[in-house]
């Protein structure tokens, strides 16, 4: 596990304590906490899970909560009604969900980039962007997701008209291996 990283989660742990210990009173009182994940359990969540392994919530009386989104381009929403009281999610939507309005401020960064990828399986014989040309590329139809694409596309000598984006939802993984 990279250093940065794990520090990054730790960080977010001690943010979770901090705010726990400063709503306390003279009596420490247990408080529940939902933390809603970005996507499916990942490398990225280990400090979380560490943290919760190890007994650093319950040692400042919170009970936290992990789960995974049941939607995960609803997770803002969650936060911004109290559903969640904290979110792994991403830079881009977060800057343009602020910029509508919508009542949610980040607390710690937890990557240094975005990490999206594109995928291919290793028999296509596809190596660069530009080669996806004339192809179907699955997304998971989260907002920003479309610029990345045209991003990497472009960088490559392609375009985004020159693919067939479909919108496979979260769990692309099916998606890739049907074709």
């Amino acid at each position: 596990m990279n250093r940065r990283v794990m520090k990054k989660l730790l960080l977010l742990a001690a943010i979770l304590a901090t705010v726990a210990i400063v709503a306390c009173t003279s009596e420490p009182k247990e408080a529940d906490v939902v933390v809603t994940l970005d996507w499916f359990q990942n490398a990225n969540h280990v400090g979380i899970y560490e943290a919760v392994d190890k007994g650093y919530f319950e040692e400042v009386n919170l009970n936290v909560t992990v789960q995974p989104p049941a939607d995960p381009t609803a997770i803002l929403g969650l936060v911004a009604t109290g559903e969640s009281d904290f979110a792994f999610y991403y830079q881009p939507d977060l800057l343009q969900a602020r910029q509508e309005g919508v009542p949610v401020v980040a607390v710690a960064g937890i990557v240094q980039q975005p990490l999206n990828s594109i995928m291919t399986l290793t028999e296509s014989g596809i190596e660069t962007p530009g080669q996806l040309s004339g192809k179907k590329v699955g997304t998971p139809g989260l907002p920003w997701n479309d610029a990345m694409l045209k991003t990497m596309l472009e960088a490559d000598g392609a375009s985004v008209d020159d693919v067939e984006v479909v919108d496979l939802g979260w769990n692309v993984g099916p998606g890739l291996m049907a074709g």
